[in-house]
């Protein structure tokens, strides 16, 4: 899979609902943390908790279009190993730690397990590529809390 914005789209849309980190638009040095809530091949759209007035969000565009920076770029999933499964996300899936070092490397596992792994923001293989090179390219980050 090359390395395009397109494909870190679709990366990105794959997540829904998990937390992303990306620039602050007012300051760059630090990043913001939010929920990813849409991804299109334009822009990606965000939402936080503000600490005063409810909730709001971020448009990140992937190009300079003058209303928006090109943070859309540099935005990274905040994802968990698969290592780090919690015991209740086993049971659901009715697995053994034993399993985890094989669907770490690839192994099949159905369209159902996938979809629950990424909604609990798991880093999973994606299209051939491992974690560790979606790390790489910085399309995910592993989540320190």
């Amino acid at each position: 899979m090359e390395n395009t914005l397109e494909n870190k789209a679709k990366f990105l849309g794959s997540h829904l609902g998990c937390e992303i980190e990306y620039p602050q638009i007012e300051n760059e040095k630090k990043t913001q943390r939010a929920t990813l809530v849409s991804v299109g091949y334009d822009e990606i759209v965000t939402a936080y908790k503000r600490r005063k007035k409810g909730a709001s969000g971020d448009i990140l565009s992937w190009k300079d279009n003058g209303s928006h920076k090109t943070d859309a770029i540099n935005a990274k999933l905040l994802l968990t190993p698969l290592s780090a499964i919690t015991d209740e996300d086993l049971d659901f899936l009715g697995w053994d730690i034993s399993e985890i070092k094989d669907i770490e490397k690839e192994a099949y596992i159905s369209g159902y397990e996938t979809d629950y792994l990424r909604s609990k923001s798991y880093l999973l293989p994606y299209n051939g590529l491992s974690p560790e090179e979606l790390i790489a390219r910085g399309w995910a980050k592993l989540k320190t809390d």
